[in-house]
């Protein structure tokens, strides 16, 4: 949001590639405060707000674009593979009422146009769409990609394959003929939307908006290492911790291997190499930090609390 108004964007088409819809409002005093901060041009105080210690996150992202004049529309685009049905229709009005209990109206309201759901919800315009039936936009748009999108649709190596998945989302976006001029990236990791495993992937798409012309080159080596790493922990996470230590042995700071071998002595039992790589990661990453609170949390799940106390301990060191 920050990025947005720092370069000027108002009543614009905004299209969100999200596992939740941003359509929650942000109470009186804190939307008071960014409007004051925005109506002094001071952004780097606002992205200072971002959760987990700030005001508002992708949860808040569709209402406060429409609020600040951002957006005069606004597309949610859902993680699904194929359209949108009737049926998908009802059930994202049941899910809403819960979320949105005063709002009953406003979402009995909302109707199908074709493979589309429109409505306005908390004040906001809003259309549903599916990755496969996006319409035709006129003019430039902002887009905002969260890594829970591709998080929720990717089904495992086996099924899915990370880089053509990726290949295949972008091929789509350009046979819907979308524009943007701005283009923001969220990892969504502080808001506990995508696991800590996908943070790799706000890298790897920076550098493609960049350099779009690299998703046609042969794939990183590091991506086909990791891949075949991610197939063989869906099998067995002990015959994958080999693979994960010779990845780094090549790339010694990547905080995505390293936490990703992290994960694998966390599922084989062996706490304490966790607890050494994830030190490790959040080192050269400090968001990876996290891992500690989520594995001091299935840990307790599990009734280990005692193991669970050493890894919250670690949280903010």
């Amino acid at each position: 949001m920050p990025y947005w108004l720092a370069n000027g964007a108002s009543g614009r088409t905004v299209v969100i590639f999200s596992a939740t819809d941003g359509l929650m409002p942000l109470k009186a005093q804190a939307l008071d405060k960014l409007h004051k901060l925005a109506a002094q041009r001071n952004f780097q105080a606002m992205a200072q707000e971002i959760a987990p210690d700030g005001l508002f996150d992708s949860k808040n992202t569709a209402w406060l674009a429409q609020d600040l004049g951002v957006a005069n529309k606004i597309y949610w685009v859902v993680p699904v593979f194929g359209g949108i049905s009737y049926g998908d229709l009802r059930g994202f009005k049941g899910y809403m009422k819960e979320r949105f209990p005063g709002q009953a109206k406003e979402i009995d309201a909302m109707t199908m146009s074709g493979d589309v759901i429109k409505g306005t919800i908390n004040g906001v315009p809003l259309r549903i769409v599916s990755l496969e039936h996006m319409p035709h936009i006129t003019g430039p748009a902002l887009v905002e990609i969260d890594i829970s999108y591709l998080s929720a649709l990717y089904q495992g190596e086996t099924k899915t394959r990370m880089l053509s998945f990726i290949s295949g989302f972008f091929a789509t976006l350009r046979n819907c003929g979308l524009s943007s001029d701005m283009v923001s990236v969220s990892a969504s990791n502080a808001d506990g939307l995508v696991p800590l495993k996908f943070r790799f992937l706000v890298t790897y798409l920076s550098q493609l908006f960049a350099a779009p012309d690299i998703i046609k080159g042969a794939p990183p080596a590091l991506w086909k290492e990791r891949a075949e790493a991610w197939k063989t922990e869906q099998v067995s996470f002990k015959d994958a911790v080999p693979i994960y230590k010779d990845i780094i042995r090549h790339y010694p700071n990547d905080a995505a291997s390293l936490y990703d071998l992290s994960y694998a002595y966390f599922k084989t039992g062996d706490l304490e190499s966790c607890m050494k790589e994830l030190a490790a990661a959040a080192k050269l990453d400090p968001v990876y930090r996290l891992g500690y609170f989520d594995y001091a949390s299935a840990l307790r799940k599990g009734g280990r609390n005692g193991e669970a106390e050493k890894f919250a301990a670690l949280v903010g060191k």
